[in-house]
């Protein structure tokens, strides 16, 4: 499993989507991919959250949102500098 280091609430340049990864009511992952602009997942309407991906514009897996805090500011986990 990948260690994500450089926790940051920056966005970095190479940043350009996001993965869902949250559950479904039937027990299913949603894995949709969404433009990092946007903060719902097109497809399951959940809003970003806590262990999706950040990927780059090819969907490479970059980063993982670690946690949310209750100011709603997102601190992402990269797997290296860029």
């Amino acid at each position: 499993m990948p260690t994500y280091t450089n926790l940051t609430k920056e966005i970095r340049h190479d940043h350009s989507y996001w993965k869902c990864n949250q559950a479904l009511n039937d027990g299913s992952t949603c894995s949709g991919y969404n433009d990092i602009k946007c903060n719902a997942c097109k497809d399951c309407k959940s809003r970003r959250g806590a262990g999706d991906d950040g990927t780059d514009e090819f969907g490479n897996t970059i980063a993982k949102l670690v946690f949310v805090n209750k100011m709603g500011e997102e601190h992402w986990g990269y797997l290296d500098q860029q």
